[in-house]
């Protein structure tokens, strides 16, 4: 394996790049390259804001992410690749079938391509939190206590990677906002939805929504797996991946 600043690259044949999830980073692949470097050239990488990559300038949003990662493939000569993006690095990948023309295929991994519904709780809470601020309602109380008790009320109507998030928290907002489903619609090259049965952090079912959108998809379930199918078990994710790369998957 040879390691640069922001990417390792190590095996052998066409390129695979692996862009990894929120909070994540390049190592989080680390499980799974013994089983691919045999066929593949694998590419990991750093995104800005993760790993040994500094958090960019500004506040970032997919399109600016994509295009960094443009930027990178041009400038290592990454050609005709087979991207693979977990979560976040999926939506990535979606953003990358607009800019970049030579994508041999996608593998779109537990990606949120679809905003999930609002649970009822915090579609009240949210709806709730909203009308205090248009109103005076509790103008009697203490300011201190009002700023405050609206402060938890939308913490808890944020996501655990919401809270998480430290200086990247508006660069996570601006990523959920971004809509996808134009960019998906426009998908041209083959593209394969890899899921966990049992993920409770982006259900099959938005995998499944995603379907009908994008052209020349289909989906492969991971039975009894979650969110991070690749840590949970590297030999069945890896098997799963190189029969799909290999068109064995139906």
């Amino acid at each position: 394996m040879t390691t640069h600043n922001f990417f390792s690259v190590s095996g052998k044949g066409p390129n695979l790049v692996l862009l990894h999830g929120w909070k994540h980073d390049r190592h989080t692949w680390d499980s799974i390259l013994p089983f691919l470097e045999a066929n593949y050239t694998c590419w990991v990488i750093d995104l800005p804001g993760f790993g040994t990559n500094p958090r960019p300038k500004g506040t970032w949003s997919i399109p600016e992410y994509a295009n960094w990662v443009k930027k990178t493939l041009i400038e290592n000569n990454i050609k005709n690749p087979v991207l693979v993006g977990h979560s976040f690095g999926g939506r990535i990948v979606i953003e990358l079938n607009k800019i970049v023309p030579d994508i041999r295929q996608n593998i779109l991994y537990a990606t949120p391509g679809l905003r999930q519904p609002i649970p009822v709780f915090k579609s009240f809470a949210y709806s709730f939190y909203q009308g205090l601020k248009k109103t005076n309602i509790i103008e009697h109380t203490k300011v201190i206590d009002k700023v405050s008790f609206m402060h938890k009320l939308r913490d808890k109507m944020r996501s655990s990677d919401y809270k998480e998030a430290g200086e990247l928290k508006d660069i996570f907002l601006a990523t959920i906002h971004y809509n996808l489903i134009p960019d998906m619609e426009g998908i041209s090259k083959p593209t394969t939805l890899v899921w966990g049965t049992e993920d409770n952090i982006v259900p099959i079912k938005i995998g499944k929504e995603m379907l009908k959108i994008i052209p020349n998809s289909n989906m492969v379930p991971l039975e009894g797996l979650s969110h991070l199918a690749h840590l949970e078990n590297p030999r069945l994710f890896s098997g799963k991946l190189l029969a799909i790369l290999n068109n064995e998957h139906n």
